[in-house]
């Protein structure tokens, strides 16, 4: 097989590296084509109420997509916002002493997101909650949090496979 292609290496790598993560761009290691990226906000309120952030694309098919998130101004890695509940999630202005001060011993801090592709548009819906319990298997009560999250994404020209 002959030895041609196109390489970017990162800056201070060697363009003969071997190592798949020197590079920005490796012709050999097929990679997504990306049409759109985004980079914004997205504020949830103190309630059991989705908010929603839509970005419209007009493809006329459902794209492949990753939307990453994190707690605006925290400097927090970016974490892949998928349609579940993410249990443990950094959430704003919460910690176990709130739990305790409500008489709880347990806490239990979470994002919940749904993310969906449609033929026109890209949908995230967000809230934030913590829930605190006196025991495992006890009375659990639930607090709804208004935190504001940074969203950044990628629309990819591939279709969502069928």
């Amino acid at each position: 097989m002959a030895n041609y292609g196109v390489k970017v290496s990162k800056e201070g790598q060697n363009i003969s590296s071997g190592d798949r993560e020197d590079y920005i761009f490796n012709s050999k290691y097929v990679s997504k084509s990306i049409l759109y990226t985004f980079k914004d906000s997205l504020s949830t309120v103190a309630s059991d109420n989705w908010v929603t952030y839509e970005f419209h694309h007009g493809l006329g098919y459902k794209p492949q997509v990753l939307v990453l998130y994190r707690l605006s101004g925290s400097g927090d890695t970016w974490t892949e916002l998928v349609s579940r509940t993410n249990l443990y999630a950094n959430i704003c202005g919460t910690d176990m002493a709130t739990c305790i001060n409500d008489g709880g011993n347990l806490f239990y801090p979470t994002v919940e997101s749904e993310v969906e592709t449609t033929t026109t548009k890209l949908l995230v819906n967000i809230k934030a909650r913590f829930r605190c319990a006196i025991t495992m298997f006890g009375d659990l009560w639930t607090h709804y949090k208004a935190c504001t999250y940074d969203l950044k994404g990628y629309i990819f020209m591939e279709e969502v496979p069928l």
